[in-house]
């Protein structure tokens, strides 16, 4: 009897769980369940929120692609502001179409959409299978990150622009309404939704950072906060020239932050001192990467800044370590992402920038339709980032070979005599990487196959010599084409042999003699006819 009853409380309590009400969405989730299943994937780093980290680093130790090769774009139905998160294999973002994404990381196909109310311009944070993610109408909402499912949604004082940060059960974010004074940071229950506290600082576009029990944000007022991550508590604040619409970055215990007085500033972290600060030639939007002791940090003066993280007093031209300009009167308040000694950052001209970490020298550029405000997530060796042209781009490694075309040979493989070396021409392209190397490969029909480095004579056009060979000697041969991504392909993959019979050759007063002697032949065996004709008439 006592076993029944146990059983009976253990059935009803699950009943229970499984019927107990949730809060209803007023949102629509549209849901493919046939690709919904997170796939485990170990030792990748993801970029599951803005920034990359709690500390909002901007920093990925994945390996990231060194060619602008699009492995796929997803149009969404508006511009895309919002920068994507990257975790589990798939990849999360808003649009101003009002909706949030869920993309598959790989493909790009769509696996689920959620409506929100209003424009999403909020980045997504991923945590515990849970989507985190604000809208322009008032609310933060919490998905389930494999079906899109609304579990809840907490109502602020205004519009969320700011992007979500999830630490030990709570989320961090701010709201903005110039008519009701929101100028809040929320901390929610990431569970249940609950309020547990908010501070008002001015916050507007500056997103949460989170570090060693403290919450860091940029204020519309100009000032730099530092709170109490549990209780939020004022710990200290320090007031810059401008708007502070940059996000915090955290690291080595210093704040990094730029502002719209056109400074970068590096203040303590645990006390807010000022460090020191570099003058950019316009606004500071743009929210800067921390990364092997240096600074990376766009600016409205279209350039992109590499400084020296280092505490040390330093004069100005000595902080810089390079700069970069993108297109002529085109902002930059994207937000780089460094992986692999890259810096990926977008632009007001439209594109997307690969520079070099180090030295800042340029690697590629992408066009897309539009401005590119949103920032770069890098993961798994893949870019991603969204654009006004209201798509989403995921840039991966170069996996396209290079092209062979227009193979020739001189002299013509019917004419090839013992005295004749063959000249072998191709034209090789690789609009990726480039081309690294091309090859000939060739055997005389001994089993032995001979490697000739081709040259490249003139554009995309290579060369190479075969050698004389004796009469009858039958030659084949094939090319080898390899880029920069270490990509290959051959003429025989592609389907194409080619190959060449060595002809007798024959002295010319010998071939003139045969000629003469050819034509009085036929003279006379045409005279000989005409007689014949003659006698039967």
């Amino acid at each position: 009897m006592k076993l029944k009853a146990i059983t009976g409380i253990a059935l009803t309590m699950l009943l229970l769980a499984v019927v107990s009400p949730i809060d209803v969405s007023v949102g629509v989730v549209d849901f493919d369940g046939e690709s919904g299943e997170f796939v485990a994937q170990s030792g990748v780093d993801w970029w599951p929120m803005f920034r990359h980290d709690l500390s909002h680093t901007g920093y990925s130790t994945s390996t990231a692609p060194n060619t602008n090769n699009t492995i796929w774009s997803y149009p969404t139905g508006d511009r895309v502001i919002s920068s994507p998160a990257v975790a589990q294999g798939k990849v999360y973002v808003g649009s101003y179409d009002r909706k949030v994404y869920c993309l598959n990381a790989t493909s790009g196909v769509r696996i689920w959409n959620y409506t929100t109310g209003d424009s999403v311009e909020s980045s997504p944070a991923v945590a515990d299978d849970k989507v985190y993610v604000g809208s322009f109408d008032r609310k933060v909402y919490c998905l389930n990150a494999t079906t899109g499912a609304h579990i809840w949604n907490y109502t602020t004082g205004g519009a969320v622009y700011s992007s979500p940060a999830v630490a030990d059960g709570r989320v961090y974010v701010d709201s903005f309404h110039v008519h009701s004074s929101d100028y809040k940071i929320y901390c929610l229950n990431a569970t249940t939704g609950a309020h547990i506290w908010n501070y008002t600082t001015g916050a507007y576009f500056s997103s949460p950072a989170v570090a060693q029990g403290k919450v860091y944000v940029g204020s519309y007022t100009g000032a730099v906060y530092c709170l109490n991550a549990t209780t939020g508590a004022y710990i200290w604040s320090y007031p810059t020239g401008g708007e502070v619409s940059s996000s915090p970055a955290v690291a080595d215990g210093k704040v990094y932050v730029g502002s719209e007085d056109f400074n970068v500033y590096c203040l303590n972290a645990t006390t807010g001192a000022y460090i020191w600060s570099y003058p950019t030639g316009d606004r500071v939007i743009s929210s800067p990467a921390v990364a092997q002791g240096k600074v990376y940090v766009g600016s409205t003066d279209m350039k992109v800044w590499c400084l020296n993280a280092s505490s040390a007093s330093m004069i100005s031209y000595e902080r810089e370590i390079w700069n970069y300009t993108t297109g002529w009167l085109n902002d930059v308040r994207s937000s780089p992402a460094v992986a692999d000694d890259k810096v990926y950052v977008g632009s007001f001209d439209r594109k997307v920038y690969c520079l070099n970490a180090t030295t800042g020298a340029h690697i590629w550029g992408y066009k897309t339709g539009d401005y590119v405000s949103s920032s770069p997530a890098v993961a798994d060796g893949k870019v991603y980032v969204g654009s006004y042209d209201r798509k989403v781009y995921a840039f991966g490694p170069d996996t396209t070979p290079p092209n062979i075309t227009d193979v020739s040979q001189f002299p013509f493989k019917n004419n090839v005599t013992p005295e004749d070396d063959v000249h072998v021409n191709a034209t090789v392209t690789d609009d990726l990487s480039g081309v690294k190397q091309v090859t000939l490969n060739y055997t005389n029909g001994n089993g032995t196959w001979i490697n000739v480095d081709m040259t490249n004579l003139e554009g995309n056009v290579w060369n190479a010599t075969i050698p004389k060979f004796p009469y009858c000697t039958h030659v084949a041969y094939a090319i080898i084409a390899e880029d920069n991504a270490n990509n290959t392909i051959t003429t025989e993959e592609m389907g194409y042999e080619y190959q060449y019979h060595v002809i007798p050759e024959f002295p010319s007063f010998i071939i003139l003699s045969l000629f003469m002697l050819f034509t009085l032949i036929a003279v006379a065996l045409a005279k000989k006819i005409r007689c014949k004709v003659a006698k039967t008439t």
